[in-house]
């Protein structure tokens, strides 16, 4: 197994227009942030195919220089019917390319656990969300405003709780004093129990 320093831990928001990529170091400290949209061309959003394809292989390309860890991917929101075939489409795609890079199978999150993980509130709205990332992670405001979406916020909670469930000790000693240790430990260990 590689040390920690070498390897990352992933957080993925699929989105059919706009996946929030975020990768983390052994330390839990930003190392890259992508949007999917970056990856296709206006010209060519028309068609979803098209677009999904894009957004997938240039996901798959950013991560294929990455030695990864883990990955948390969030899952589908079931309760959701707003274009669920187009998502379920896309999800498809890039699950599939996910396994050229990364090979394991992701950690998969319900939208609420990723909320109640990253927020405290499992029902907590985009800016909310926002604002606690930005809070915990001063590196994201540093992106410029295009890249910081709430995707991409979102993608940062799913790549913390990747690196909770990897690594639950170097985890709970950098986030001594969080208000929300024990809370994002207890979803770490419930993962990790029913991943066995």
């Amino acid at each position: 197994m590689e040390p920690d320093a070498n390897r990352i831990f992933v957080g993925i928001d699929p989105s059919s227009r706009n996946t929030g990529v975020v990768c983390l170091d052994g330390d839990g400290r930003l190392v890259a942030a992508v949007n999917g949209r970056d990856f296709f061309s206006p010209g060519k959003e028309a068609y979803d195919i098209w677009r999904h394809v894009a957004q997938a292989s240039g996901i798959r390309d950013f991560l294929s220089a990455f030695s990864i860890a883990a990955i948390a991917y969030e899952d589908y929101s079931f309760g959701s019917v707003h274009r669920a075939y187009t998502l379920a489409e896309f999800n498809g795609i890039l699950k599939a390319g996910l396994l050229d890079v990364f090979g394991g199978i992701p950690i998969f999150v319900a939208p609420t656990v990723n909320k109640k993980f990253g927020t405290g509130d499992g029902r907590a709205g985009k800016e909310s969300v926002m604002e606690r990332a930005g809070k915990e992670c001063p590196d994201l405001l540093k992106l410029p405003e295009k890249q910081l979406t709430s995707d991409v916020c979102d993608a940062w909670s799913l790549a913390k709780l990747a690196w909770y469930v990897a690594r639950p000790e170097k985890a709970a000693k950098a986030d001594f004093g969080s208000d929300l240790l024990r809370t994002r430990l207890e979803i770490a260990a419930s993962i990790r129990n029913n991943r066995n």
